[in-house]
């Protein structure tokens, strides 16, 4: 299961006191650094800059460097030799301009330097994608660093509402009666979601199958899916 990822926008500017003498009036570019793997509450992911989405920026240099490679049996794949090539196909599916073994922000789309420039006194816009709960660090070197983050009530809801899936199968099924082990403790209820032809998505409730050997007089059918945990529904307030 993945993590949620929020869309935040902003306006990054370094300000310069007015009256300006010449020499600051030719100060070059400073140099911003936007995210740090040092701060555990910074959430920055990645960032493009006044909406060019031609280029997408590496929140850290140092994040660059835990990006696995990819390629067959390499990656996230590297045991998919222990099996039939089914996996490997997958992986061996290379996009143009990559190589095996290389990583997936060797790319020129990703920017790995970790740092823009923006010149004094000029606005610049961000679409910055970030953890929900996460902070947003810049770092210039020349003023403190500044933080900044969305309100928990700005996020709250959508995250409530969220329903998060888990790859399962293939398994036998009962079409009439689904019945699968799962966390009955956890609140919420459970479906699954499968293909019920090549065109058509279906959505079936499941029942939890306890301890009770329970045979289908009818035949099973193989299946694979998602099982899916649906948000308990809130209740009216008084």
């Amino acid at each position: 299961m993945g993590h949620p990822v929020s869309v935040m926008r902003a306006v990054l500017r370094v300000e310069v006191n007015e009256p300006i003498d010449v020499a600051t009036a030719n100060l070059e570019a400073v140099p911003v650094r936007l995210g740090s793997l040092a701060q555990w509450q910074d959430g920055v992911l990645g960032y493009f800059v006044n909406d060019d989405y031609t280029r997408l920026y590496c929140s850290d240099a140092a994040a660059a460097g835990l990006a696995r490679p990819v390629g067959q049996n390499l990656g996230f794949l590297q045991q998919a030799n222990l099996v039939p090539p089914y996996y490997g196909a997958f992986s061996a599916d290379l996009p143009p301009g990559v190589s095996k073994g290389s990583t997936p922000v060797s790319h020129p789309y990703v920017d790995l330097s970790g740092t823009m420039h923006v010149h004094p006194n000029q606005d610049v816009r961000l679409t910055l994608l970030v953890e929900p709960l996460g902070q947003v660090h810049a770092t210039t070197g020349l003023t403190p660093r500044k933080d900044i983050g969305m309100r928990r009530e700005w996020v709250h809801d959508g995250l409530a509402k969220l329903a998060p899936t888990f790859r399962f199968g293939p398994v036998l099924i009962d079409p009439k009666s689904i019945r699968m082990p799962i966390a009955h403790e956890i609140p919420g209820s459970w479906s699954w979601d499968h293909r019920q032809d090549v065109n058509t998505w279906a959505e079936d409730p499941v029942t939890h199958a306890g301890q009770e050997a329970i045979l289908s007089p009818d035949p099973l059918m193989g299946s694979e899916g998602w099982l899916r945990l649906s948000p308990p529904e809130e209740k009216p307030k008084p």
